[in-house]
């Protein structure tokens, strides 16, 4: 008794189209069961597929910064970049920052030296050597600026 056979289209990844057995088409897919959905690949096996993904530079891992719309190839290069790129640096408080903002007429320039900070501020108090907030306002001011050596340098 003959057998019947069945004709199933096949369409390939470059779009044609070939009419194969039904038998034929299934140990035609059965052999490259393993798809990379990232670029049309199939492959025979989970570990060849496995392989592609790990070496293909198309599956690339890539840790991308969105602020700076930059791509780093690690976790690592990015956390790095994260901490010294200076668009990501956060504006520090210093201990000088707090001491001259306890005076809050006072309008500090933190561009300035805080030596000439300092006397800016004298001037704006109007103090005098020997008065009690003077002496106070030094000891504090020797206090930050020891505290922001130690911040800076350790």
């Amino acid at each position: 008794m003959p057998r019947l056979m069945t004709a199933t289209t096949v369409i390939g990844p470059s779009g044609t189209s070939r009419r194969y057995s039904s038998t034929y088409a299934t140990r035609l897919f059965m052999l490259r069961p393993f798809d990379c959905d990232g670029c049309d690949r199939s492959f025979n096996s989970e570990e060849a597929l496995q392989q592609h993904l790990q070496d293909s530079p198309a599956h690339a891992s890539s840790f991308n910064c969105e602020t700076c719309d930059r791509h780093y190839g690690s976790e690592t290069a990015l956390q790095q970049h994260l901490r010294d790129s200076p668009t990501h640096q956060q504006d520090t408080e210093t201990p000088l920052d707090v001491f001259f903002r306890s005076f809050p007429v006072f309008d500090n320039d933190p561009s300035l030296s805080p030596a000439t900070s300092y006397a800016k501020l004298q001037r704006h108090e109007g103090w005098r050597r020997g008065d009690a907030a003077s002496e106070d306002a030094w000891d504090r001011y020797q206090g930050a600026l020891e505290n922001e050596l130690h911040m800076w340098y350790g």
